[in-house]
C-alpha cells in the first residue's frame, strides 16, 4: 500500500503545483490574475463593480461574492460561469472581431461578458428553503428554467444594459433571424441548420423579453422562481435511490402547465403569437446569390467580381460539428468562377490577390490566398491591404493595448481594434461601437452612439459601414454627416457596385441565407457624439495574502454526500442486498484543473439461496483531470483503492499535442501521442495499455492520417505487445454526404472498410450508407468480404448516437439483416 499511498501524494503535488496565481480582492469579487496581469486585473475588478448592482437589482437577488479568474493569451473569445463552484467566472481576453463581431455585438467586451456571465450566476442561485441550503454547502443541484434555455436571461440582460450593445439590439441576429422561424422554434442544438445555436440563445433571449413586455418583469420572474424552485436537487436523487416514493413528491409539478398557468397560453401557442406578431421585411430587391442552409458573412468586391465569405451547414456538419468554410467568387453574371476553401475571420480583395485573417496554432495569421503564402503571424485583431502593402494591429491583453504597424507611424491605441480600413489617406478604425480616424497622425473619434456591424469597407477613398438607423442595420458611406446608401433594411454587410447594393441578409423562404441587388439610395445620417455609458467606477481594492489566494484551490468546490440503503426498499427491488454505504464526494479545482477525492464505506450483505455472505469495503477513489487551454495537452487520471482488501485499480490517459503546424492557407498538419492505461493491483499488478502516435493533414473538406499503435499488457507474469498501423481518409463531398475509409493491419489480419453517406431530406439526422468491409486473416489464410447497404437514424436533439439497420451481403451470395449502432452514421460497433 506504499506505493499506492506515494502514487496519491504524486497526484497531489501535480495539481497543486499549477494552480497558484496571484489576486486582488474587491468588496464582491476576488480577481484571480496570471503574472504580469494586474492592471487588467484592476479594470475588471472595477468593471464588475460597476454592472454588478445593475443586474442584481433586476432579478433581486445577491449571491454574494464571486470569484473571477482571468484567461490570457489566447485567441477565445469566450467566457463561462460555474454555479456550483464557488460562483466561479472564467473571463479569456480575446475580443470579439471581424465574423464574431456580427453574432457577438459588445461595446466593451469586458463590460457584457460580466454582465452575461453574472448573469447566470444571479438566476441560477436565486433559490430558497432547502435548495438553497444545499446550493451553499455547495451540494449540487439541477437548475430547471422551464420552456427556458439558461441562455434566455444573460441575453436579455446584456441587450438591457445600452442600447448600442447586445444581441437583442442587432435587428439582423433578432428581428430578421426570428422572421425565418415561421411557427415554431427551430432545432438548433445540432450543426445542420444554419441556426445553430442562436435559437438557445438569441431566440430564447428574444422571446424573455417579449414576456417581460407583455406581462411584466414580476409575472417573468415569479415563473422562473417557481421553476427553479421546483428543481431537482442532488439530495432528491441520493435519498431516492433508497426511499423512492419521495419521487411521488414531484408528480403534482411534472403533471402541471406552469407556463400555460402563468401566461394564459401554452408555450408553442405563446412562441407562435409572438413570432406573428414580430413586423416583416418583404422589400428586399433582386435575388444575386443564393446560401440553400448557408451562414453568409461577408462580401467584398473587385472590378466586375464579387466575393462572399460563407460557411455551409447540413447533415455532414451535424456528424462532425464543422461546417464547410469558403470563400466564393462569383461574377455579375451569377457565374461562380471560384471557391477557396478556408475558415476566415476577415478577408479582403485588393489586384487581384485575396488576403484573409484566419486562425493558426493559438495566433491568429494573415495569408495571400491567392499565392498561398502566409505574411505574418500573431495576436492579430484586424488588418488591411493598400497598394500590397499589409496593415494591421496586434493586441496587449495585458495592458488592453493595440499596436498599428504597416503605416509610417506606429501608433498604440488603447482598447482592442477589430476592424479597419485604410483609403491612402486615414485609417478608420473600430473599438467596439466606436468609430475612430487617424489622418495626418491625428486621432478623431467619429461616432460612438450607434449599433455597428462587423465589418470596415473602402472603395478608393470612399469608406463604408453597416449601422443602426431608425431601428433598421442600413449600409452608409463614412462622412462628417453619414450619407445612407439603403432604405429600410437589415443588413449584416454590403457593398456598392455601379449605383447598386449587394448586400447579406435572409432569405425569403427562410431556409438560408442570400445576397441581394437594389438601387442605392442617398440620404443623410447624424448620430451625435455622447459620452460613452459603458464606464467604470474606481472602487476600493486589496492585493490578497497568499491564504487568501489559495483559500479558493484548498477548500472544496463541489460537496457531495453519499447514504444508500437498501433498507427501506421493497423485496422486489432489494434482490437480497442488505446494507448501507456512507462516503463524500470532493471536487477541488482551479478552473484548469479538478482533483477528486472521494472517501466511502460500504457494508452489506448478499443472501443467496438460504447463504448469507457479508461485504465491507473501505476506501477512496480519487484522481486528477486537467486539460491545458489550447487542447495540446490533458492527463486524466481516475482511481480506486479499498484498504481493506488491499486493493486498488485505475485508468489514467494523456494526449499530448507534438506538432500544430499550417503548412497551407486550408491545410494543416497535426502530429499528436494519445496513451490510455488500465491498471490493479491485487496480490499481483495487472496492466494493459494502448499507445498511439497519430499524424493528421486536414483541410476544409478532406482529411486523412496515418496512426502507429501500440497494445501493451502484462498479467502478472507475461509481457504482450502487439502493434498496428491505420490509415483513415474522410472526404466531406457536399453538405449531404461524405466518403469515409479505414485501413488498419497488424501482424495477424489486415481489414479494410469504407463507407459512402448520403442524408436523406425526410429528416436531417437520417440518410442511406453504402460500405464494404473486407477482412483477410494472416493465420488462418481466409477473408471475409461484406457489401453494406443500410438506413441510418440519429438522436433528434443530439448526434451522440446513430441506429442502422441494413443487409449484410457476402461476396458469396449470403444475405443476413442486421441492427448496429455508432458514434457516426458510418460507424457500425456492433451488429445483430
Amino acid at each position: 500500500m506504499k506505493k499506492i499511498k506515494i502514487l496519491f501524494l504524486a497526484i497531489l503535488l501535480l495539481f497543486f503545483s499549477t494552480v497558484f496565481s496571484e489576486a486582488l480582492i474587491f468588496k464582491h469579487c476576488k480577481v484571480y490574475y496570471p503574472t504580469g496581469y494586474e492592471k487588467l486585473a484592476v479594470i475588471i475588478g472595477n468593471k464588475f463593480e460597476t454592472v454588478r448592482p445593475y443586474v442584481v437589482d433586476f432579478f433581486d437577488f445577491d449571491p454574494g461574492s464571486i470569484n473571477i479568474f482571468i484567461e490570457p493569451n489566447t485567441i477565445i473569445t469566450n467566457g463561462y460561469a460555474n454555479y456550483l463552484q464557488k460562483n466561479t467566472i472564467k473571463i479569456y481576453t480575446w475580443h470579439p472581431s471581424g465574423i464574431d463581431y456580427t453574432y457577438l455585438p459588445f461595446d466593451d467586451w469586458y463590460t457584457f461578458l460580466l454582465i452575461h456571465e453574472f448573469t447566470h450566476i444571479v438566476t441560477l442561485k436565486k433559490l430558497s428553503g432547502l435548495k438553497k441550503i444545499t446550493a451553499d454547502l455547495a451540494i449540487p443541484y439541477l437548475p430547471d428554467f422551464g420552456k427556458f434555455s439558461y441562455e434566455s436571461v444573460t441575453v436579455f440582460s446584456e441587450s438591457t444594459y445600452s442600447n448600442n450593445s447586445g444581441r437583442l439590439n442587432n435587428p439582423v441576429i433578432s428581428l430578421e433571424l426570428f422572421n425565418t422561424f415561421k411557427d415554431k422554434l427551430p432545432n438548433d442544438r445540432l450543426m445542420n441548420d444554419y441556426r445553430y445555436g442562436l435559437v438557445y440563445y438569441n431566440a430564447n433571449g428574444g422571446f424573455f423579453k417579449y414576456l417581460i413586455d407583455n406581462y411584466g418583469k414580476e409575472k417573468v420572474l415569479s415563473y422562473l422562481e417557481h421553476s427553479m424552485n421546483n428543481s431537482t436537487s442532488y439530495l432528491e436523487i441520493m435519498f431516492g435511490i433508497s426511499f423512492p416514493y419521495i419521487f411521488l413528491a414531484k408528480i403534482p409539478y411534472l403533471v402541471q402547465d406552469n407556463f400555460k398557468t402563468t401566461f394564459g397560453h401554452s408555450y408553442n401557442d405563446e412562441i407562435k403569437i409572438w413570432l406573428n406578431s414580430l413586423p416583416k421585411s418583404d422589400n428586399r430587391g433582386k435575388i444575386f446569390y443564393t446560401g440553400k442552409n448557408e451562414r453568409i458573412f461577408k462580401i467584398e468586391k473587385e472590378n466586375d467580381k464579387l466575393y462572399i465569405l460563407t460557411s455551409k451547414y447540413g447533415p455532414v456538419a451535424g456528424y462532425f460539428n464543422h461546417p464547410i468554410h469558403q470563400i466564393v467568387v462569383i461574377n455579375k453574371k451569377k457565374e461562380v468562377l471560384a471557391r477557396y476553401y478556408i475558415n476566415a475571420n476577415d478577408f479582403k480583395v485588393e489586384n487581384g490577390n485575396i488576403y484573409v485573417l484566419t486562425y493558426g496554432n493559438n495566433t491568429m495569421e494573415i495569408w495571400n490566398l491567392t499565392q498561398n503564402k502566409k505574411i505574418v503571424s500573431g495576436k492579430i485583431s484586424a488588418f488591411d491591404v493598400y497598394n500590397n502593402q499589409l496593415i494591421y494591429s496586434i493586441y496587449d491583453d495585458s495592458e488592453d493595448i493595440s499596436t498599428i504597424y504597416g503605416l509610417n507611424t506606429t501608433y498604440r491605441i488603447k482598447g482592442f481594434i477589430r476592424n479597419m480600413a485604410f483609403n491612402g489617406k486615414s485609417l478608420y478604425f473600430f473599438i467596439g461601437n466606436s468609430l475612430w480616424e487617424i489622418e495626418n497622425e491625428k486621432m478623431k473619434l467619429i461616432d460612438n452612439t450607434s449599433l455597428k456591424g462587423a465589418f470596415l469597407k473602402k472603395d478608393g477613398e470612399k469608406v463604408y459601414l453597416t449601422a443602426k438607423v431608425k431601428d433598421k442595420m442600413q449600409l452608409l458611406e463614412v462622412n462628417e454627416s453619414f450619407i445612407q446608401l439603403t432604405e429600410n433594411l437589415n443588413i449584416i454587410d454590403g457593398i456598392l457596385l455601379d449605383d447598386h447594393i449587394y448586400y447579406i441578409s435572409y432569405s425569403k423562404d427562410g431556409d438560408g441565407m442570400a445576397v441581394y441587388e437594389i438601387p442605392k439610395t442617398l440620404n443623410k445620417a447624424k448620430f451625435k457624439i455622447e459620452n460613452n455609458k459603458i464606464f467604470s467606477l474606481n472602487f476600493e481594492y486589496k492585493k490578497a495574502s497568499k491564504i487568501e489566494e489559495y483559500e479558493y484551490y484548498f477548500t472544496p468546490s463541489v460537496f457531495i454526500p453519499i447514504f444508500i440503503t437498501t433498507n427501506f426498499l421493497p423485496e422486489e427491488l432489494s434482490s437480497g442486498i442488505d446494507g448501507f454505504a456512507v462516503g463524500s464526494f470532493f471536487d477541488f479545482t482551479n478552473t484548469k484543473n479538478d482533483l477528486i477525492f472521494a472517501p466511502f464505506y460500504l457494508n452489506f450483505n448478499i443472501n443467496d439461496s438460504g447463504t448469507t455472505t457479508n461485504y465491507t469495503y473501505y476506501g477512496s477513489a480519487f484522481g486528477i483531470i486537467s486539460q491545458d487551454i489550447t487542447e495540446k495537452f490533458s492527463i486524466t487520471s481516475l482511481n480506486f483503492v479499498d484498504f481493506n482488501h488491499s486493493y486498488f485499480s485505475g485508468v489514467s490517459s494523456f494526449s499530448l499535442e507534438l506538432l500544430n503546424k499550417k503548412i497551407s492557407y486550408d491545410t494543416s498538419i497535426t502530429f499528436q501521442v494519445n496513451q490510455t492505461s488500465n491498471y490493479s493491483y491485487f496480490d499481483r499488478w495487472n496492466f494493459s495499455s494502448e499507445i498511439s502516435f497519430d499524424l493528421f493533414i486536414s483541410k476544409e473538406y478532406l482529411s486523412y492520417g496515418i496512426g502507429e499503435r501500440n497494445e501493451i499488457s502484462f498479467d502478472g507474469t507475461t509481457l504482450y505487445f502487439l502493434p498496428s498501423i491505420n490509415f483513415y481518409v474522410l472526404n466531406i463531398i457536399s453538405q449531404n454526404k461524405y466518403l469515409y475509409g479505414n485501413l488498419n493491419f497488424n501482424t495477424n489480419y489486415v481489414n479494410f472498410y469504407s463507407t459512402l453517406i448520403n442524408a436523406f431530406s425526410f429528416y436531417k439526422q437520417a440518410g442511406f450508407g453504402i460500405s464494404f468491409s473486407g477482412t483477410y486473416n494472416f493465420k488462418n489464410y481466409n477473408s471475409n468480404n461484406v457489401f453494406i447497404p443500410y438506413l441510418y437514424c440519429g438522436h433528434p436533439k443530439s448526434n451522440i448516437l446513430y441506429i442502422q439497420t441494413g443487409l449484410l451481403i457476402n461476396l458469396d451470395g449470403k444475405i443476413s439483416p442486421f441492427i448496429g449502432f455508432g458514434m457516426y452514421p458510418h460507424a457500425i460497433f456492433a451488429m445483430f
